[in-house]
C-alpha cells in the first residue's frame, strides 16, 4: 500500500488510490500547514503499476528533487525521490511494488521542461510503520531560556561593534550627513545579517551557533529568507511590553517567543 511519511515526525498517511488529493483542508490527505494550498497537489497511479504527481495550482508550488512542477502536469516518481509541498517535506512509499516502481519525498526544484520526467532516485531512509494518520512527538530538544539570551547578548556584540565601525565610515566620509546614512544602513546590516545567517544552511547567527542552537520550522526544516525576516521584524513586538514576547517562552512546551509563534519556527538544540 503506498504511502506518504513525514520526514520530520514519521507520520504515516494513505494514498487513496487511483488519484489521491493532497492540501490543507478536504483532501483524501490532510495537512494543516499554512503553506500548503487548501487543493494543493495529486498524486496519481499510472497504468503500469507505478505513480506520479501533479501540482494543482498551488500558492507555494510542489517541487521534486529540487525542481518545481509546472501545475496540471504529471511528474513520474521514482523511489527515494524527494518532494517538498509549501513548507512540508515527506517520503512516498510503496510497499507494493518493487524497487523500479515509483515513490518520493518532499523538497524543492527548479522550473523544467513541462514534458520532463523526473525520476531522481535516491536510497532515503523511511521508517516502516503503516499506521495512518498517527501523531508522533518529534525528537527535538528545544534551546532553553539562558542559551537564547547569551546568544542573543553575543550578537548584539557583534553588532554593535560593527554599527560603530560602520558609523565611524559615516561620518569620516559624509561628515554631518554621514548620521543621516548611518541610520538606515544600520537597520538594513541587521536585518540582512539575522535573516541571511538564520536562513542558511546551519539556521544560525553567530551567536546560535556558539550556544550549539539554530532555528527551524516546525518540522525540523531549514527555514526560507523570506520566513526568516518576517521572523526577524516579529521580534520587535516580542520587545514590547517589557519583552513579554520573550519571556513567554517560559510558558509554553516548545520554548517559542511571540515572534517564533507568528512565523511557527522553533529553536532547537543542534
Amino acid at each position: 500500500m503506498p504511502n506518504l511519511i513525514l520526514s520530520s515526525s514519521k507520520e504515516v498517511f494513505e494514498i487513496v488510490i487511483p488519484k489521491c488529493n493532497i492540501g490543507r483542508a478536504d483532501c483524501e490527505i490532510t495537512i494543516p500547514d499554512a503553506s500548503i494550498s487548501r487543493n494543493h497537489a495529486q498524486i496519481a497511479q499510472t497504468q503500469d503499476g507505478g505513480f506520479c504527481l501533479s501540482d494543482l495550482g498551488s500558492t507555494n508550488g510542489t517541487f521534486i528533487n529540487g525542481k518545481k512542477l509546472k501545475e496540471n502536469t504529471y511528474y513520474k516518481l521514482a523511489i527515494g525521490d524527494e518532494l517538498t509541498f509549501g513548507d512540508i517535506k515527506v517520503v512516498f512509499e510503496d510497499n507494493t511494488s518493487d524497487s523500479n516502481n515509483l515513490i518520493g519525498s518532499f523538497e524543492k526544484v527548479d522550473n523544467s521542461n513541462s514534458n520532463q520526467i523526473i525520476s531522481t532516485n535516491k536510497n532515503t531512509q523511511i521508517n516502516k510503520n503503516h499506521n495512518t494518520h498517527t501523531n508522533k512527538n518529534t525528537n527535538f530538544v528545544y534551546a532553553g531560556f539562558l542559551q537564547r539570551f547569551v546568544a542573543h547578548l553575543i550578537d548584539g556584540g557583534i553588532l554593535s561593534i560593527a554599527g560603530g565601525i560602520l558609523y565611524f565610515i559615516c561620518i569620516l566620509l559624509f561628515k554631518g550627513n554621514g548620521v543621516l546614512l548611518y541610520a538606515p544602513l544600520s537597520i538594513l546590516g541587521v536585518w540582512l545579517y539575522s535573516a541571511k545567517t538564520v536562513s542558511s544552511a546551519e539556521g544560525a547567527t553567530f551567536g546560535k551557533k556558539c550556544m550549539g542552537i539554530k532555528v527551524v520550522n516546525l518540522e525540523g526544516q531549514t527555514i526560507s529568507f523570506g520566513r526568516a525576516t518576517g521572523r526577524y521584524f516579529a521580534s520587535y513586538l516580542s520587545g514590547f511590553i517589557f519583552f513579554l514576547g520573550y519571556l513567554i517562552q517560559l510558558c509554553n512546551q516548545r520554548r517559542q517567543t511571540l515572534h517564533d509563534i507568528i512565523v511557527k519556527t522553533i529553536v532547537v538544540k543542534v
